[in-house]
């Protein structure tokens, strides 16, 4: 029986708290759960806890598309762009009810470093070294570019093509990978904070203090190894490790339009006037937009909400892209925002936009 539910809370937390585990996993978002089930497909003992409901932080904060390629081509990293397309065949193949391929209009601009010879190269040699099927990367004229997408700002526009995309329910895939690993026989519970770490006389990190966050009891959880895999939170658990901040946040941010305002025939990955690249994706009668990403400090803890300044960036990139339509802040019905940790390279300031 698969118990990964509320109804074994009390049963769970007993075998959290009276067995010794190979491996306690902190943090229940993508990472967590993806460490968790690699490591309990090897045969290890693991045990998993999440200090608020699984896959609610950043796991659940992105841009509903699975990896994309084309960063990682431009910048001529062949190598992790190879990688990242595997993957995106393995979640196909995998989870091909949270795998949606969908066709998106890459437009070509002045402002865009992308150009039509260079990107087929790149696709091409990357179909190559992935071992994907080929596929057709058609390419069109302005005019043909026009007629897919007429909301398009044709001043700038000198083509476009079609890429596939691979949309997914991020947070669906998490609890898709938890639930694998639980299966396996991984012990998992959500509402589980730790609070401190449990150090033998060598210093070696022995197990956790967690703190129920329904009940507000404290238990032990003991293993041989602890993995650090809360995301946005990794400098607070490395503050109770007493090994200092080494990570900084970025600040992710998405709108939500209604389809009626923001018009668009398909997705499209379009790009601003800094050379960013944005995402508008049509899904259920909205369109979603992202992400715009800043630097949000290293010292800053839980989910900040979106200023004037995310808004207005966001607001003029779809303005300038997109000549024929004319949002303003009345006309965004929702937002999100995700934070993601990056290494922390060097002592400099980080300030918002």
């Amino acid at each position: 029986m698969l118990k990964f539910s509320n109804m074994y809370r009390d049963e769970i937390k007993h075998t959290l708290m009276n067995q010794q585990f190979d491996v306690l996993v902190i943090g229940g978002g993508i990472h967590g759960s993806g460490i968790a089930l690699d490591a309990t497909a090897r045969g290890l003992k693991v045990a998993v806890v999440e200090m608020q409901d699984f896959a609610s932080g950043s796991s659940s904060r992105s841009s509903k598309l699975f990896h994309g390629t084309q960063v990682d081509l431009r910048e001529g990293n062949i190598k992790r762009a190879t990688e990242l397309a595997k993957e995106n065949s393995i979640l196909v193949e995998n989870g091909p009810h949270i795998t949606q391929p969908i066709q998106m209009l890459v437009p070509f601009d002045k402002h865009s470093n992308l150009k039509k010879w260079t990107t087929r190269i790149g696709l091409s040699m990357l179909e190559r070294a992935a071992s994907l099927p080929k596929q057709d990367h058609q390419h069109f004229s302005k005019q043909a570019t026009k007629q897919k997408e007429p909301l398009l700002n044709q001043d700038q526009l000198l083509g476009s093509r079609y890429d596939i995309a691979y949309a997914t329910d991020d947070a669906r895939l998490t609890l898709e990978v938890l639930k694998k690993a639980v299966q396996l026989g991984a012990t998992a519970l959500n509402y589980l904070k730790v609070i401190q770490l449990i150090y033998d006389a060598h210093g070696t990190i022995i197990g956790v203090e967690v703190e129920d966050q329904i009940t507000g009891d404290t238990g032990v959880i003991s293993a041989r190894k602890v993995v650090n895999a809360t995301g946005p939170w990794l400098d607070d658990l490395q503050e109770l490790a007493k090994e200092g901040n080494r990570f900084v946040l970025t600040k992710s941010v998405h709108l939500v339009f209604d389809r009626s305002t923001f018009p668009i025939q398909q997705a499209i990955c379009f790009t601003h006037t800094d050379g960013n690249r944005i995402v508008a994706i049509p899904r259920e009668g909205k369109v979603h937009v992202g992400p715009s990403e800043v630097c949000y400090g290293v010292h800053e803890v839980g989910y900040p909400g979106i200023d004037e300044a995310d808004m207005i960036y966001l607001l003029e990139a779809i303005n300038a892209a997109f000549s024929e339509v004319n949002l303003s802040k009345n006309d965004i019905v929702s937002s999100w925002v995700g934070l993601r940790s990056s290494i922390f390279r060097n002592k400099k300031s980080h300030t918002n936009r």
